[in-house]
């Protein structure tokens, strides 16, 4: 009988672990630290960039992890780098535009790098529940920052 869990699938789904850790460091720094927006800025870049290297690197090796659940290379690789390129533009074009509308908070920048991670998961998915669980961490993301402009 084989387990559901297998090491292994830490390593096949490192992209979107990668993301989603990120975006929980850039919290604990804005919750720890005061005027910390270049630096959530920079490392929620500095996280789309691990992620889509190692997504380039597991472009070739495809298979599934967590028991057939999620795909891993190939095609989610090939979206996982879409994804993280995108993100990645977003948050660089998009630096002014929220300093100027006021929600220039680390949060912006973790609401950014969940909605990725969540993305990914849609892109890898091969159970109802994993695209099911990817297309809510999207949107959740996507509703709070809709909502997240302060009011002057």
């Amino acid at each position: 009988m084989s387990s559901f869990f297998q090491p292994q699938d830490l390593l096949a789904s490192g992209p979107v672990i990668v993301v989603s850790l990120v975006a929980i460091l850039v919290l604990v720094v804005e919750a720890l630290k005061d005027k910390t927006e270049t630096a959530t800025c920079a490392l929620s870049l500095g996280g789309f960039v691990v992620a889509f290297v190692w997504a380039l690197a597991d472009f070739s090796r495809t298979g599934t992890a967590y028991g057939g659940m999620l795909t891993t290379g190939g095609y989610a690789s090939f979206f996982a780098m879409v994804f993280c390129a995108a993100g990645a533009l977003t948050v660089m074009l998009s630096r002014s535009y929220i300093a100027r509308q006021g929600i220039a908070h680390g949060e912006y920048y973790a609401l950014m790098l969940f909605a990725v991670a969540g993305m990914m998961l849609m892109a890898g998915a091969a159970d109802l529940i994993i695209l099911f669980l990817g297309l809510e961490l999207m949107s959740i993301s996507f509703y709070i920052c809709t909502a997240a402009r302060d009011e002057q």
